[in-house]
């Protein structure tokens, strides 16, 4: 697959598939230029197994390094909303990333 801006690729990629509320999906992703994830995610239905429709973009994601942010922030995320009963969402706001990568 092309990449969103035609950088060098090892030709590797990683398939996520994740059975989800709103559907079955799967994620493919390979890395671009040597830290940029390339990831392209299609959907279908659990009626429609085999009919997967693309609905991401032209597949632009985070490089490597904004990775570790959005890592912080689904751990903060799960720790102080999805585990929390109520979810915190004052403490979840109060959490900052201080630190160099």
């Amino acid at each position: 697959m092309k990449n969103s801006f035609d950088a060098e690729n090892d030709r590797i990629a990683f398939l996520i598939l994740h059975s989800g509320t709103e559907g079955i999906f799967s994620l493919i992703n390979w890395w671009v230029g040597k830290n940029m994830l390339n990831t392209h995610i299609f959907m279908t239905s659990p009626n429609r197994p085999t009919e997967f429709t693309k609905i991401s973009g032209d597949g632009l994601a985070p490089c490597i390094w904004e990775l570790e942010l959005i890592n912080f922030e689904r751990i903060s995320w799960t720790n102080n909303i999805l585990k929390n009963n109520p979810p915190n969402f004052q403490l979840y706001l109060s959490e900052h990333f201080n630190g160099e990568f």
